[in-house]
């Protein structure tokens, strides 16, 4: 699936757009950018960036995922990474055999 990276800036004048075309000659636009704004965010084709020009020190360090086990706050520690990789190795070792 493509993936579009937007800026929450943008995102938002955009979805502004359709209000926007109000004159005579660009009212006609109006069915047709609803519906292609509504099928970019349907399908999640957008992928939604934070603010232009937020300092990535500001960001938040840890988010909530939603992974196989359950909801999962956070980074990945050390063991959960070796884990990963331990069980990637056994999986690899045992397509080779």
């Amino acid at each position: 699936m493509i993936e579009m990276n937007i800026y929450i800036d943008d995102y938002v004048t955009m979805m502004r757009l359709e209000s926007g075309l109000t004159t005579k000659h660009l009212r006609p636009l109006q069915a047709h950018t609803r519906y292609i704004i509504s099928t970019l965010v349907s399908t999640g084709v957008l992928y939604i960036l934070p603010m232009v020009g937020m300092n990535p020190l500001e960001l938040p360090r840890e988010i909530i995922c939603e992974g196989y086990g359950g909801v999962k706050k956070g980074r990945r520690s050390e063991r959960e990474k070796r884990r990963k990789r331990n069980e990637a190795v056994e999986q690899l070792r045992e397509l080779i055999i």
